[in-house]
């Protein structure tokens, strides 16, 4: 491939349009520029139609995709198959009776492998089922081997095949037990009947539970623990529920996917908080507290007030997941001119600043609507307009700026300059200085009558000594002055 080609010889390598006003010309282009371009272009196609050819296709003009389709080709005529010895291309396969090392296993013969295997009993306590059968160990075993039933059978027959018959022991047993095969559970209920001789229990015996309860001194106990925590969970909150139904002492799971479908869901800068986490209800008298925790780290309260069914606003605790939002954005007082770099207001650009602003303009605001704007202006307008004014700090008796009262109007002035003219024809003109300047014509007569001498123009132009507009003004920057109302 051909090196990149020269770029247009100008200063900054770039072409340019004349300007027929002015008769300047555009930037020429010479032919040595132009055969560059042509060389540089057939270059390239050669470049792609090598690889259309060293890959079978043959140039279409009709097409536009063959380049890609090539060098698909070529890469995928690069990459061999895949094997345990080196890395390529791999065929997925989803038999589960291959022994190929050449393709990689599906999700589907992984599952269908799995599903085989759940089907077999583990190794470590197997629970089996049906009649499973196992080898008889040998009489004389005594490890761990599996005892088959051929093995126990045999076993019992020698142990009672050695006994005498006026030993058969277990036929003793079994006649002594009346042959009762629940033998502990018949023992059982017949003691449990009877009545051991102690004065206490004598006492007890026959009351119901209300009397065992009073004469145990556990009334007050109970009466306690009806309104202690549960220490399981005792509720769950789901979409379409209210914070206010879970009144029951205890912990209850938040689960809420679609916090809009609670009414009572806390909030943070009229944003809900995170919808998953849990909730402590704590009746304390007769108030009832809910503290939520959610999952990210949001921590909400409330109680309520004259009565169960009336809480207080939820209190969302300031942390890392609510900051403050003069923590994010700054909070300027009520009634601070901030220059301001956007025609919207703050609040429409952040709906979550959690405090208004409008332009000052010297406009009327409503009372009810900003009552500590009102409390700065009591007659409900903005003092000034400062629509094309710029903030001056105020003198306060310093004697810069006298007489000036705070947020008072200062209109434009020019600052005095001056200028000296001095008039000597014999000096050879008029010498000037400052904001005069002197334009000098040689007259063959002036009053003197034996010569000619200078005749002189004086002009007045402050542009000499300063930078002159159709205003007096000093250097600014436009701003938009607003103010934070509330």
């Amino acid at each position: 491939m051909q090196k990149l080609m020269p770029t247009v010889d100008t200063p900054d390598n770039a072409f340019h349009d004349g300007n027929p006003a002015t008769g300047e010309l555009g930037t020429p282009v010479y032919a040595v520029w132009l055969n560059a371009v042509q060389s540089a272009v057939r270059d390239i196609q050669a470049e792609c139609h090598a690889i259309l050819t060293a890959n079978g296709f043959t140039p279409d003009p009709s097409r536009q995709n063959q380049l890609w389709a090539a060098i698909q080709k070529a890469i995928d005529s690069q990459v061999p198959v895949a094997s345990t010895s080196q890395a390529g291309k791999v065929q997925l396969s989803s038999a589960t009776n291959s022994s190929s090392e050449q393709t990689a296993a599906t999700s589907k013969a992984v599952k269908s492998v799995k599903d085989y295997a759940d089907t077999k009993a583990p190794l470590d306590s197997p629970a089996l089922s049906g009649t499973p059968t196992a080898p008889t160990p040998p009489s004389s075993a005594s490890g761990q081997e599996i005892a088959t039933a051929a093995f126990v059978a045999a076993k019992v027959a020698k142990l009672v095949g050695s006994s005498p018959a006026a030993l058969d022991t277990l036929k003793e047993l079994a006649d002594a037990l009346g042959r009762d095969p629940n033998f502990a559970t018949t023992m059982t209920n017949a003691l449990a009947g009877k009545q051991p001789l102690n004065s206490t229990l004598t006492a007890l015996s026959g009351k119901n539970v209300a009397q065992l309860l009073e004469y145990l001194g556990l009334r007050e106990t109970i009466n306690l623990a009806a309104n202690a925590w549960s220490k399981n969970i005792v509720g769950t909150l789901r979409d379409g529920g209210t914070f206010a139904d879970c009144n029951k002492p205890g912990i209850y799971n938040v689960a809420i996917a679609d916090a809009s479908t609670v009414s009572d869901f806390p909030k943070a800068n009229g944003l809900t908080i995170y919808s998953y986490g849990m909730m402590i209800v704590m009746p304390t008298n007769s108030v009832i507290e809910q503290l939520y925790l959610s999952h990210s780290g949001h921590v909400a309260s409330r109680q309520t007030w004259h009565g169960p069914e009336r809480y207080n606003p939820w209190i969302i605790q300031y942390s890392s997941v609510n900051e403050p939002t003069y923590f994010k954005y700054g909070c300027p007082l009520i009634g601070t001119c901030i220059s301001w770099c956007n025609e919207r207001m703050p609040q429409e650009i952040w709906p979550d600043i959690g405090m208004e602003f409008i332009p000052w303009m010297g406009q009327a605001f409503d009372p009810q609507k900003y009552p500590l704007a009102h409390a700065l202006w009591p007659d409900n307008h903005l003092p000034v307009d400062m629509r094309g004014y710029g903030i001056r700090a105020w003198d306060h008796g310093r004697g810069i700026d006298s007489g000036r009262g705070l947020l008072s109007y200062q209109e434009d002035a020019l600052q005095n300059f001056t200028g000296t003219m001095r008039f000597n024809e014999m000096l050879g003109g008029v010498p000037s200085s400052g904001v005069f300047s002197e334009q000098r014509a040689w007259v063959p007569r002036t009053y003197r009558s034996d010569g000619g001498g200078y005749s002189s123009t004086i002009t007045f132009n402050p542009a000499t000594v300063a930078r002159t507009a159709a205003e007096t003004r000093g250097k600014n920057v436009a701003w938009n002055m607003i103010v934070r109302v509330k």
